[in-house]
């Protein structure tokens, strides 16, 4: 009977989850990470604050569980990505208007900047980014080094690896300062940018 009840909670778990971690987003973009009291983050999901311990300790808790789960999600769109070198080339830039809409959509941006500006001030926070972060460049480097077909330096790898992250954590921050941004045009800049990413040095001083 325990068992069954269990697996009955579980799915309601989820849901609720859920629910505290889209309104403690909604607060921390609204209030910012300090200004927001687990109080408000109760009355935004409709919950007592004594039902949202049960599932998170702390707001520190809710910052980690949101930080894990954006890159988890970036992390599932890569593994999405094929393995041959000619089609990954293809397709990273393809991908490249999916990544500048998630990146300026002003809701998300505000949140990450937010959450970033958290880890600069808090050490626990800055270790989890930092974390989530190296899971991401990771990835980013297995992609790199198989569309371009060749092992590279580390240091130009790193370089490449950085690049990426500063298109797409660049674009969240003008999307703050400048939520209008033309995001066609913007995407078919930064379809050129990897392209250049993916060359070799020589093909870009050509190009220049």
């Amino acid at each position: 009977m325990d068992q069954v009840r269990a697996a009955e909670e579980k799915p309601r778990a989820v849901v609720r989850r859920r629910q505290i971690l889209d309104a403690a987003a909604c607060c921390f973009r609204r209030y910012g990470f300090h200004a927001s009291s687990m109080a408000q983050i109760s009355d935004e999901a409709g919950m007592s604050v004594g039902h949202i311990y049960r599932y998170f300790p702390s707001k520190e808790a809710i910052i980690a569980s949101i930080v894990r789960e954006d890159a988890n999600d970036i992390l599932s769109k890569l593994a999405e990505l094929p393995c041959d070198a000619a089609d990954l080339r293809a397709a990273l830039k393809d991908r490249a208007e999916l990544g500048v809409n998630r990146a300026s959509e002003p809701d998300q941006a505000a949140l990450m900047i937010e959450i970033r500006a958290e880890a600069a001030r808090n050490p626990a926070i800055g270790a989890l980014v930092r974390e989530a972060d190296a899971k991401i460049s990771e990835q980013l480097r297995a992609l790199i080094s198989a569309a371009m077909g060749r092992p590279l330096d580390p240091a130009d790898l790193d370089a490449r690896v950085e690049m990426f992250h500063l298109i797409f954590q660049g674009i969240s921050l003008r999307t703050v300062i400048n939520p209008d941004i033309d995001r066609k045009a913007l995407s078919q800049l930064v379809k050129w940018t990897i392209d250049a990413i993916l060359n070799e040095p020589n093909a870009l001083k050509s190009a220049i």
